[in-house]
């Protein structure tokens, strides 16, 4: 039984009612996994997406560790140098051709920085950064089209506490509605069920080291430092042609190009935020009307 905390040996009749007893927190987990499933691939199908909303889906990827361990033991190598990769799939509404046909334009971006702890400030400023580009990427798209300027955004990611699900994360979602950078109208965040979400971002984040280590390996093209990795992707593989990527939900995503960004130390936010009691149970945050709501799922209608 894989969702119990312990194994243990017994009887036929006792493991049907350990069976009985754990049925019906399995079924809520399952119908978590169903709802949000659902959810995620109705964001990727342009009969159901909604004009001037930013959609993207983040997750960190396993950092990237350099290749020192020529000459050294194993446990001075996982001591080295490493890099924090957050890989973003971004994708909106935007009128094409002369009959101004709306059509899904997506991107991707892959943030690096030699900040390894992975924490919700790091979020935070991806955020800013990803918010500001595609608000001006979004604008010259929209061609005139006032309904196709970013109104709205729409994050996927997982469920870490520490990264996305958070106190902080909701402040953060209610500040980005009052920022007069950006002028939005709404933002929401939703989460995958535990133990899934497999999406773009894993084969982009996995794309993106072992490129890093056929340089290093491969070519002997010593990359040290986060900035030597980073200059290195620049340098060879800033842009790259359109290719298919069909994830575990099902959504298949075109991605025009990748664009690397840098993303110096991240200082830690002193600010103090309330306790919010049942964040973990929940996988939804939506705002609204100065407040943000927390969903036991997200919307599939």
């Amino acid at each position: 039984m894989c969702w119990l905390d312990e194994q243990y040996t017994g009887t036929v009749l006792e493991y049907m009612e350990e069976m009985q007893r754990e049925a019906a927190r399995f079924g809520r987990c399952w119908r978590v996994h169903v709802t949000q499933q659902k959810a995620y691939q109705r964001m990727g199908e342009e009969d159901t997406m909604v004009s001037g909303t930013l959609y993207t889906i983040m997750d960190f990827a396993m950092n990237y560790s350099h290749d020192d361990y020529r000459e050294e033991t194993q446990a001075e190598f996982f001591a080295k140098n490493q890099t924090s990769l957050l890989p973003a799939v971004v994708w909106f509404l935007a009128p094409t051709g002369r009959d101004g046909k709306m059509k899904m334009q997506q991107h991707s971006r892959v943030y690096l920085s030699a900040d390894r702890r992975h924490s919700n400030n790091f979020v935070q400023k991806v955020l800013d950064n990803l918010l500001t580009h595609f608000k001006e990427v979004m604008g010259n798209a929209a061609a005139g089209v006032e309904e196709c300027a970013m109104r709205q955004l729409c994050l996927w990611s997982d469920g870490c506490g520490g990264q996305f699900k958070n106190r902080w994360q909701m402040r953060k979602l209610l500040g980005l509605v009052n920022d007069k950078r950006f002028n939005l109208e709404g933002t929401e965040n939703h989460f995958s069920a535990s133990c899934h979400g497999k999406g773009p971002c894993d084969r982009l984040g996995g794309w993106t080291k072992t490129f890093l280590r056929d340089e290093e390996v491969k070519k002997g093209n010593h990359l040290g430092t986060s900035q030597d990795v980073f200059n290195c992707l620049v340098k060879h593989k800033q842009y790259h042609d359109s290719e298919e990527c069909k994830a575990e939900t099902g959504i298949q995503l075109k991605a025009k190009s990748r664009t690397f960004v840098f993303v110096e130390l991240v200082g830690v936010d002193k600010d103090v935020v309330r306790d919010v009691a049942g964040i973990k149970s929940h996988h939804c945050f939506v705002t609204c009307g100065g407040y943000v709501l927390m969903c036991p799922t997200s919307c599939t209608c």
